[in-house]
Order: structure tokens, then sequence, then C-alpha cells
């Protein structure tokens, strides 16, 4: 059997903890206040009164302190979150779990007995597969590409637990062109790392994906976040890194089980560089094959970023770079 309390509820639990916390906390200075003489000093009827009455203040006093900090926590809890106190009877004593719902989690919408869960937002996105220039090409809508009309296209999807999309279009811009079916085929291109940039797991989270249609030869001006579709060019040696991974980026990102196997690799990454200097990279090998650093190569892509120009003096925009990561195990 289980008791269930509202945030109401718990708010009100709160207010009585910590009434509850001030008056054991006033009771125990107002006795040991009235025990005093008039030098100060507190009187007692004996030793072991003294041992006694302390000891029992003693524990009344931490009583009230607990009780005073349950009752704000209780509180604030309350006030930032939706909260559901669980007591399970247990036998003839009862056992109490709080259960906490906060925003970061998934919101459950009920309407005339259909439950559906809208997934929390996914920032910091590390992404381990991405439509290539001749993907673009190959799906870039043949009316369109005629007229030389160009669109953005923002799609809305939900991440499975292999990194794959399941997407729906929220907009497309000019429509009646063709360009959100033709980015939904894009869309099986996507492929999500586990983990954000910030660590946080990927599977079941929604994004909201912008994807940019242009043509290949105009300049157009790709926003925060977008997908830019890329440009095949010739490829370029000596790049100049503004950014590039640190000895940590390695080592978080090291796969796991080649390192408990103690097995060091290298892979070879192909990349156009974008606008800002990141890189949307590909996988050209990887040694040995099947353990693991291909991914994590394409996961380090993120942390690069190239100089507008290569040491050379060649611009870097458009164009191809090839960079051959080694992964070896720390002495």
């Amino acid at each position: 059997m289980f008791y269930q309390f509202t945030d109401t509820a718990a708010t009100t639990i709160g207010f009585g903890l910590l009434m509850a916390g001030l008056v054991a906390l006033y009771a125990v200075g107002r006795r040991r206040f009235l025990r005093r003489n008039v030098a100060g000093l507190e009187e007692f009827g004996g030793f072991g009164s003294m041992l006694v009455t302390r000891f029992l203040e003693r524990i009344l006093q931490l009583a009230g302190l607990a009780a005073v900090l349950m009752g704000f926590l209780l509180m604030f809890l309350a006030g930032n979150s939706a909260i559901t106190l669980v007591v399970p009877v247990v036998g003839q004593g009862f056992v109490s779990e709080l259960e906490v719902r906060t925003t970061d989690l998934p919101t459950v919408v009920e309407a005339e007995g259909v439950t559906s869960v809208e997934p929390a937002s996914l920032t910091g996105i590390i992404w381990l597969e991405r439509p290539t220039a001749p993907d673009f090409a190959r799906h870039y809508p043949p009316r369109a590409l005629e007229q030389r009309i160009e669109a953005r296209v923002e799609l809305d999807c939900t991440s499975a637990a292999d990194g794959r999309l399941s997407c729906s279009v929220a907009s497309e811009e000019p429509k009646g062109w063709e360009f959100g079916d033709a980015t939904l085929r894009l869309a099986s291109l996507f492929r999500l790392a586990p983990t954000t940039r910030t660590g946080e797991a990927s599977a079941g989270r929604s994004l909201r994906l912008p994807v940019m249609w242009r043509i290949q030869e105009a300049a157009a001006a790709v926003g925060p976040g977008e997908i830019e579709q890329p440009v095949v060019g010739e490829l370029v040696t000596n790049p100049r890194w503004l950014e590039q991974p640190s000895a940590r980026d390695f080592e978080r990102h090291y796969p796991r089980d080649a390192a408990a196997r103690g097995l060091e690799g290298r892979a070879l990454l192909e990349c156009s560089v974008l606008r800002d200097g990141r890189l949307n990279c590909s996988l050209v090998s990887e040694e040995p094959a099947g353990a693991g650093f291909g991914d994590a190569a394409l996961r380090l892509s993120s942390s690069f970023r190239a100089a507008p120009t290569t040491v050379d003096g060649v611009a870097t925009v458009g164009r191809r770079v090839r960079i051959p990561l080694l992964f070896r195990l720390a002495d």
C-alpha cells in the first residue's frame, strides 16, 4: 500500500517540520537559560542528573536541526519541481521514498486516455555520421535544382538508442519545392554519439535540426546550429588549427574496451571545412578494425576548428583535409 503526496502536501509537511524544529530548538535553549544562576552557571541536582539532562537535550537539539533542514528542503523542492512522496507500508512499520520529477525529465501529456511523452531537448550534439555533399546532390529536388531554388528546412527529431533519428518536418521555406521530403530522406544519414559534449545521454531525447539546401557555388549564410550542405573541394595540406583536441579529450573518448585490453590504434578522417572552420568528417580507415577507434576519432573531430587559410596561404573553407589520429595509452 502506498501513500502519495503532491507538492502542496510536501510544502505543508515541510512547513510543519520547520516549525517543529524551531520549537524544539527554542525549548532546549529556554531550559538552559532557566537553569542558570545569578553567576550565569547552569545548576543541576547532581552529576547523574547533569549527564542525563545534557544527553536528552543534545538529542532533542539534533532532532530539531534535522527537522529544520528537512523542512527547508521539502519546501524548496516543492517550489521548483513536481514532487511525489511515496510511502509504502512494510509490515508494522513504513519506509519513505522521495521521488522528484524535475523539469529536465520528459513532460508527460495526458488527454482523453491517451498518454504521450515529450522528450527533453538535446544540446551539445556530437555527430558520428552526417550527410555528405554527394548525399545532398543525390536528394536535391530536381525541379528546384533546375530553377536554382535554395531552401531551409527544420526537422523535429527524436534520437533512438543506436543514434539514428526519427523526424518530422517542423518548417520548410520556401514551400512547394519538395525540400521537406528530401530532408526527411537525408535524416536517415544522421547518427548521434551516445553522449553529448556535456556527457548527457542522447538516446530518447529530442532536437530541432535546421538544414540548409544550397546550390554549391552560392554563398548562403549558415546560422548557429544549422547543418550546412558540404562543398566537395580539393584536398589541402598544412592546415592551421585554431582549436584542437587536448590530451584530456583523447583520454575521455578513448574506447573503453580497447583501453581495458591494452589496445592502441589509429584512424584517418577526411573532412570538409565549413564556413566557421568546423569540420564535417567521415571515416576513411581505422586500425585495428572494430576496436572503436573510428567512432572515437569522429567524436574528436568536433574539437577541431581550422583557420581560414593554411600555412601556405590557401583558403580552407569548402575544401577537404585529411586528419590522421593516433590513440596511445599513457605510460
